[in-house]
């Protein structure tokens, strides 16, 4: 199976805002942007884009569902 970078994000946008959307209990509602940027980074700098980003829960609380 073959797919396309911007069919792979499409798809990850679709899914991952219906999910929150169906878990999420007030009002508002997740909704992406029309555009998308992908990028490469390497091997040494995986580890700390990962706690990068799990910093952000701590950082934005209200930008993350419960």
């Amino acid at each position: 199976m073959s797919f396309t970078i911007s069919s792979f994000v499409r798809h990850a946008k679709s899914e991952s805002s219906r999910r929150v959307n169906v878990a999420r209990k007030d009002a508002q509602r997740l909704q992406w942007s029309r555009g998308y940027y992908i990028g490469s980074l390497s091997r040494d700098h995986v580890h700390a884009t990962r706690s990068y980003i799990a910093r952000q829960v701590q950082r934005h609380p209200e930008l993350v569902p419960a």
